[in-house]
């Protein structure tokens, strides 16, 4: 039952990555989402590589809905954190904590999905911690919602 419970969350977080909705967060931690590859919706960074990880920040535009996206992606076992957000005219909300470990894959950690007005400025960020490192902060590209 709690493997099916998982299941249907991933699935729905996943799908909520793809047309603007996701679960709302409350203080408690999401896990790790299964990544299935960059959308055309989405605007990236570029990778970085973060001790034995490497980290790629996006957000996701849809409208007037946007959300952030924390990609990680490791060829080994190290136990990482990701605190997501979503930025609206240099005002973050939407902050979503996913932790565990992460284990030769790429996974994926989203904020809430939030709403903007046309004409805003919208870019997703991420303080990540990654096996021993302290935090690090990464940020998307900025982009207008149209």
């Amino acid at each position: 039952m709690r493997k099916l419970k998982r299941y249907v969350a991933a699935l729905s977080v996943t799908a909520a990555a793809v047309i603007g909705s996701a679960p709302a967060a409350g203080a408690a931690d999401y896990p790790w989402y299964p990544f299935d590859g960059i959308k055309s919706n989405w605007t990236c960074s570029d990778t970085v590589k973060q001790d034995r990880a490497y980290i790629q920040q996006c957000v996701i535009v849809s409208g007037i809905a946007y959300q952030g996206a924390t990609i990680i992606t490791t060829n080994t076992s190290v136990n990482a954190q990701s605190y997501t957000s979503a930025i609206k005219n240099r005002v973050s909300d939407g902050r979503v904590s996913c932790a565990g470990t992460i284990s030769d894959e790429t996974v994926l950690c989203l904020s809430e999905t939030l709403r903007a007005a046309h004409g805003s400025y919208v870019q997703g960020a991420a303080e990540v911690i990654v096996g021993a490192t302290g935090p690090v902060w990464h940020k998307s590209p900025t982009v207008p919602i149209k």
